[in-house]
């Protein structure tokens, strides 16, 4: 569903007609905070890990479609100053950098790539509360 809602915003920019690449409108892609919430220490709410992987799992699906990235991630249910911590540790682990993968051989061993590839993603996130802007990460 990502993928083609992302497919659908790029071909809308393509068609919109400009004086420049920065007339352009800006493609962001939604992610949801799950509603459920786990009690932590001092009566404070958190997401429990499955909420947290899905956020995650959105982000990264977002980045990982075969159309242009997002141009910004657009955060809803962020209501918190817990899941606002848990939101930028997710960020923050998916910055993007170099590493060299391990990938299967034929005989189902792993072997390390010879080269590095580029993962994570440098894309703005900002939060929505009550219908506006709340913070940019």
């Amino acid at each position: 569903m990502i993928q083609i809602a992302l497919d659908k915003l790029n071909q809308a920019r393509e068609g919109c007609v400009g004086g420049g690449d920065d007339d352009l409108p800006l493609v962001g892609a939604s992610v949801f905070m799950d509603r459920t919430s786990v009690t932590m220490g001092c009566g404070k709410m958190a997401l429990d890990v499955e909420g947290l992987l899905c956020v995650e799992n959105q982000m990264v699906t977002a980045v990982a479609a075969d159309c242009p990235s997002p141009d910004m991630f657009l955060v809803a249910g962020c209501g918190s100053p817990e899941r606002l911590e848990q939101l930028r540790e997710v960020v923050k682990r998916n910055e993007k950098k170099m590493v060299t993968l391990e990938v299967p051989t034929t005989t189902g061993h792993y072997k390390k790539n010879d080269f590095e590839t580029e993962i994570g993603f440098d894309i703005p996130t900002v939060i929505i509360r009550d219908g506006q802007i709340d913070e940019i990460i």
